[in-house]
């Protein structure tokens, strides 16, 4: 028998997860719920870190409602912005336009108190709260946002396969990128041809990323950072430049991974080549401690005081953080709070960074430095890298 797959908006192709999978989501959630003893689920604010999509097969959905006998509610955010209400068809799944609590709560009725499993608290309004009291007078919340979290950054088989997809898509666009970058382009010119490519491929959407995220000359002081406010578009490239090109996108089924490499026009200096190598020794270092039960935070730490015993240092950044239906997935490493271990199945993303000593320059632009980006699966003996694509200056 023929597999349906429903045509979906370009950023998520086709609705490609089995309906089989969506209903093993739905029942972990159930799970959460009973473990925090609640009578419901809600998950607000969905769009962020990628909970609709995960949960209902649908990024436009903005809260989420998970009732025991009554199954998921997916209620579509308010201003759709031109996407179609009508993107995702699971049957165990009921899709609601309006968020009209009193009515999807009648299973409830009859309840004095209640207890009720939030993911993402800080989306709660006063509104929604004084609602929630005036249907059941006493309510209190659990926060599973954690446990949610974990739940969606280990991958499945299928995730998996869509994820290897995304990956074959990223290395064909870097296998191009020779071509695109050239002598006399202008930084807009290359952003806008590796985009369309991406797009071309069967990646894409608004979210996904596709550019030079730094450029310029490394003896001619700190090379531009295409997210700060001196980003310069118009820039030619020329001889002697290097450009970090940064591909953080999604492929068909709307799961995300990363890829970022330095093309270099002309012959690189002792200099770079150094900072090169130690980059990617930092990776390695981090990404043979991704194994079960270890803390991002020791992790992180470790690399940290690695770098410095070479000499080099580094910038605070995060650069641990899963990877799924959006680029930069809970659990992460973001100021060196996260105490959530690794499980086998996680991808995640590891691109420690060797800051450039440019004596007198140094620290005017927060993110001079160098930096092999690729993603990695949790695995017993250590991270295992997702793509093939080689980690070495481009000359170009």
């Amino acid at each position: 028998m023929r597999k349906k797959y429903k045509m979906k908006n370009r950023y998520e192709q086709v609705q490609v997860i089995s309906g089989e999978e969506m209903e093993c989501r739905a029942e972990s959630l159930q799970k959460i719920m009973e473990e925090e003893d609640c009578d419901m689920m809600l998950v607000l604010d969905g769009t962020w870190e990628g909970y609709s999509h995960w949960i209902t097969g649908s990024r436009a959905v903005g809260s989420v409602l998970l009732l025991p006998g009554a199954g998921l509610t997916a209620v579509y955010e308010k201003d759709m912005c031109g996407i179609p209400y009508e993107d995702a068809e699971y049957e165990h799944i009921r899709y609601e336009k309006v968020l009209n609590l009193k009515e999807l709560l009648k299973p409830l009725a009859g309840k004095k108190a209640i207890r009720i499993a939030l993911v993402q608290p800080e989306a709660l309004t006063y509104r929604m709260r004084k609602e929630l009291e005036s249907c059941f007078g006493v309510v209190e919340f659990a926060d599973c946002t954690q446990k949610v979290d974990v739940l969606k950054a280990i991958k499945s088989p299928e995730e998996l396969k869509w994820i290897a997809e995304a990956n074959r898509i990223h290395e064909q666009i870097f296998y191009a990128l020779p071509s695109i970058i050239r002598p006399g382009r202008t930084i807009r010119e290359i952003n806008c041809e590796t985009r369309y490519l991406g797009e071309n491929l069967g990646g894409g959407g608004e979210k996904a990323l596709y550019y030079a995220m730094q450029y310029g000359k490394d003896n001619g002081g700190p090379l531009t950072y295409a997210l700060g406010l001196s980003a310069d578009p118009e820039y030619r490239v020329g001889y002697g430049d290097r450009i970090f090109m940064m591909v953080e996108g999604n492929g068909c089924g709307g799961l995300y991974t990363a890829l970022g490499r330095n093309f270099i026009l002309g012959e690189p200096s002792s200099q770079t080549e150094a900072y090169w190598e130690m980059a990617v020794k930092a990776q390695d270092f981090a990404a043979a401690r991704m194994k079960p039960g270890v803390r991002l935070k020791d992790i992180f730490d470790a690399d940290y005081a690695y770098i410095q015993s070479r000499g080099y240092l580094t910038n605070m950044q995060n650069y641990l953080h899963s990877f799924g239906y959006v680029f930069g997935e809970r659990p992460y490493l973001h100021d060196r709070s996260e105490t959530e271990v690794l499980r086998m199945g996680m991808h995640y993303i590891v691109h420690p960074h060797i800051r450039i000593n440019r004596g007198a320059d140094t620290g005017k632009v927060p993110y001079d430095d160098f930096y092999s980006v690729d993603t990695y699966y949790v695995t017993e003996d250590g991270g295992r890298r997702a793509n093939g694509y080689p980690r070495e200056l481009v000359i170009l």
